[in-house]
């Protein structure tokens, strides 16, 4: 129904104001960054002529800020931000991406707020940023329950997705050891504690086992491997006694590249606490690689719809590590026990699981949607 909606505007409007909007977000390979990259590369797909102004620091796109995405997504957002530096449309309405204690301005026409963010309740300085924006969206029905129990207007539009032209099955090897992989920040939000743990357990029962963890953590200011993300992640390695069958891999690859990566492993693992959406976990699937994903936050929005192995998550816990989250925040994530991580790790291994990835969950599927809800208001 969405799309025909899109095809009636087509029709009616031909390029008209609908299709001038302007995408304010970061430009980078991280969670909100592909997002805010993607958005402006399936909004082009579907015919409009998006502006893309980078933030937080309204610079040029550089070669190096696209290095990792295909190059028709590069020509897009090239493109996209080359008009909004000869055009400055100031009062054009914006799409900001970012996180939610920043919405809202200060710019000149309405904006549509697009927050990611993992964990409940909203922080008090959040709201009314949020509130100053014309109307906010996200990609889960729990980021909108959780807007609207504060007061903000939020609606829930499934604009987030993959691109199928890079995550897409292919020709897989016939694995003698069975190898799970995690993709992410090193972040205990993510769970690799609890990961690491569950698959020292799985490795008991099934000797023929291998991990590799794809992590890093820019946003972690010590060098010292004995105290950075990498020392903590071979800390835990170490701790949980499995240091020959788990492999660290430091370096951030192209999305080619991570396609390739996904094809080679048997499973996903993303046992998160607490998810803005969790892109890794569709990009597997369409793949065809198995998943196994907690359902809570953003995980839930498709968790059942990729045919994944899910891990139950509980109650809330105070959401607490030494980078990111701060026990006087009083913010809380999700409970993910070891126990149900391994128990779906198992499962993996002896009742695998065809995973799915519906046209319904591209980046021009979701652009389209976006584009109709953006007429509707």
């Amino acid at each position: 129904q969405a799309e025909d909606g899109i095809r009636d505007v087509e029709r009616s409007r031909g390029l008209g104001d609908v299709y001038k909007r302007q995408v304010v977000g970061p430009v980078n390979g991280l969670g909100y960054g592909v997002v805010c990259v993607n958005l402006v590369h399936g909004l082009t797909l579907c015919g409009a002529r998006p502006y893309l102004r980078t933030w937080p620091e309204n610079v040029p796109v550089t070669q190096e800020d696209v290095a990792s995405f295909p190059p028709t997504v590069a020509r897009s957002l090239h493109e996209a931000a080359d008009r909004y530096i000869t055009e400055r449309p100031y009062t054009v309405p914006h799409l900001h991406v970012w996180h939610e204690w920043l919405l809202g301005g200060p710019w000149v026409g309405k904006t549509v707020g697009m927050p990611f963010f993992e964990t409940e309740p909203l922080l008090p300085h959040a709201i009314e940023p949020l509130k100053r924006c014309g109307k906010v969206v996200v990609t889960s029905a729990w980021a909108r329950d959780l807007l609207v129990s504060s007061g903000v207007d939020a609606a829930y539009v499934m604009y987030a997705g993959i691109d199928p032209e890079v995550f897409h099955p292919a020709s897989r090897p016939s694995n003698r050891v069975f190898t799970f992989l995690h993709v992410g920040k090193f972040e205990i939000r993510k769970g690799i504690d609890i990961l690491i743990e569950a698959f020292a357990r799985v490795h008991e029962k099934h000797s023929n086992t291998q991990l590799y963890l794809l992590v890093d953590n820019p946003f972690h200011t010590k060098t010292d491997d004995r105290f950075g993300w990498y020392g903590e992640t071979v800390r835990l390695i170490n701790k949980a006694g499995v240091g020959d069958y788990v492999h660290v891999l430091r370096y951030r690859p192209t999305h080619k590249a991570l396609a390739a990566l996904y094809r080679q492993v048997d499973c996903l693992v993303q046992p998160s606490r607490g998810e803005g959406l969790g892109l890794p976990a569709l990009e597997a699937a369409a793949c065809g690689t198995q998943v196994v994903m907690t359902d809570n936050t953003g995980h839930g929005a498709f968790a059942d719809k990729i045919n994944a192995h899910i891990v139950p998550s509980h109650g809330l816990e105070p959401a607490v590590d030494d980078v990111f989250f701060f026990a006087d925040q009083r913010r809380n994530w999700r409970t993910v026990k070891m126990k149900d991580v391994y128990e779906k790790m198992c499962d993996a291994i002896e009742r695998p699981k065809q995973p799915t990835v519906g046209k319904e969950l591209t980046w021009k599927a979701g652009a389209r949607r976006l584009l109709n809800f953006l007429e509707r208001i």
